[in-house]
């Protein structure tokens, strides 16, 4: 048993640049297949968090439809008063102007 002991540490010695080859593949191996793991962990996580966002600002956004909604209905509301203003100014500027006999705008 000491012997073959013996002998496999001569061949390993007698090729060890064949062997630390080998060790140093299996190793490359090893330390590749765990940083994709941890890509991939990450871009998982990295995903969720997206979905996160996206989600908050669809949130954000139908707060801002609905604002914006609002304050259209207000503009609307007050061009509407503008025109009855200016309905009534001209109304007043046509009493005015045939009451008096003179017709100045």
């Amino acid at each position: 048993m000491k012997a073959s002991i013996v002998d496999g540490f001569s061949w390993l010695w007698d090729h060890k640049p064949d062997v630390a080859i080998v060790f140093f593949l299996i190793i490359m191996a090893v330390l590749v297949t765990n940083m994709i793991k941890n890509f991939m962990k990450r871009f998982e996580a990295t995903e969720k968090l997206c979905v996160d966002i996206q989600k908050t600002m669809d949130d954000r956004f139908s707060k801002v439809d609905d604002r914006f909604s609002k304050v259209e209905d207000r503009l609307s509301k007050v061009e509407d008063r503008l025109i009855k203003i200016e309905l009534s100014l001209n109304t007043i500027i046509t009493y005015l102007s045939t009451k008096s006999g003179k017709i100045n705008l």
